[in-house]
């Protein structure tokens, strides 16, 4: 089957907004990808709202790892948004028609879908080069779009110069050097995407956005560190899914910047700006917006850095260290999976899970750390055979 019927029969495996499912078949279509079994199952793991540690993405991957990464972000704004309007198109019926807070209170109260601010995705990647690959797929996947506003600034200043291509087209520095540095390899920016009903508008106010794409120092840059005078990070108070693109790349920068970017994410916020307080959902509420988001994370091999992530929260905790197997997160309550959840494993692995706790609760109750109640999946190379 050709890239787009390859796609679609992948995609057939979810519930996906409408219009996505053929936005995505085209987009793999006119960039020729095809989804192996790996990206398929990072699909279907993303869709069930797993943490997710993907170490195969490499540079011969990468556009069907992005590619996916990115349909799954679209399909979470797209219904995340619909949600909020549908909800606020009620409302406002209702009071129109005179019930007001009476049909709330018949409804058990007004709907929980908003948080402290507005972004709900944070994407973080190495360089200006990825964060336009990342940025024309979600522009390309949005169904209904008319117009993206800013397209030609986001090009001058992301896309590739004349320098980048000559230099990349050395071809004595191999595939995958070629793969990072083939277009801009700067490594400080930021960019809010903010998705309308018929608009994209790039570079929106961070505020008003609904994705924010960004590099670890340039988002540092904001958000400071402690004992910083000046730090803003209210608006990532909020967010759903954190994807972290390339690890094994960040790590090669700075990976202190990835840590303390993390360490802010999902802290209530400073001040409470334009809060339906109503609408807020009991989980950013209570402080317990980490345990509500999903966090997926790619790299070329595994990192115990990478790992770390996966226990990362705001600051007003202090999380135990990563563990290297699976059956001493289940031990320790850091983490845990289900089996028929689960990638291709080793025997080690599968034994752990089936020894896994099966009162998640009380594991919660008695643990002094954080813990994860998303479910976690790590997905590795089929062992020869199988």
């Amino acid at each position: 089957p050709g890239a787009g019927a390859c796609a679609e029969a992948w995609c057939n495996r979810c519930s996906l907004a409408p219009g996505l499912r053929q936005a995505f078949a085209e987009y793999c279509a006119g960039h020729d990808i095809r989804l192996d079994a790996q990206e398929g199952a990072l699909l279907l793991f993303l869709h069930a709202y797993l943490d997710v540690a993907f170490p195969q993405h490499t540079h011969l991957n990468s556009a069907a790892v992005r590619a996916v990464s990115v349909l799954h972000v679209v399909d979470h704004v797209l219904k995340a948004t619909s949600e909020v309007l549908r909800n606020t198109a009620a409302a406002g019926k209702a009071r129109g028609d005179g019930r007001g807070a009476g049909a709330e209170e018949n409804h058990g109260g007004p709907a929980a879908d908003l948080g402290f601010s507005r972004p709900r995705v944070l994407i973080l990647c190495p360089f200006r080069s990825a964060c336009h690959e990342i940025v024309n797929a979600f522009v390309a996947m949005c169904p209904g779009k008319r117009q993206v506003l800013n397209r030609k600034r986001f090009e001058e200043e992301f896309g590739p110069g004349s320098d980048d291509e000559a230099e990349a087209a050395d071809e004595a520095k191999g595939a995958e050097w070629q793969h990072h540095f083939r277009g801009n390899s700067d490594d400080r920016f930021r960019v809010g995407l903010a998705l309308g009903r018929k608009a994209v508008r790039l570079y929106s106010p961070f505020d008003k956005s609904d994705v924010l794409v960004c590099s670890p120092l340039g988002l540092r840059q904001i958000t400071g560190a402690a004992g910083d005078r000046q730090r803003e990070f209210d608006f990532l108070s909020s967010i759903e899914v954190c994807v972290v693109d390339r690890a094994d790349v960040l790590r090669m920068q700075n990976w202190e910047h990835v840590q303390e970017v993390v360490k802010v994410v999902n802290h209530k916020p400073l001040a409470l700006k334009g809060i339906d307080i109503t609408r807020l959902r009991p989980a950013f509420a209570d402080g317990r917006a980490r345990e509500f988001r999903q966090t997926v994370v790619t790299s070329a091999g595994e990192s115990l850095d990478a790992e770390a992530l996966f226990v990362e929260g705001p600051g007003d905790y202090t999380p135990a260290p990563a563990k290297r197997n699976l059956r001493q997160r289940l031990n320790s309550g850091l983490a845990f999976s289900r089996k028929n959840r689960r990638g291709d494993m080793d025997s080690d692995d599968e034994e752990a899970v089936e020894e896994a706790p099966t009162n998640l609760a009380a594991a919660a109750a008695s643990s002094s750390v954080h813990l994860a109640r998303r479910g976690f999946v790590r997905l590795a190379h089929a062992q020869a055979g199988e």
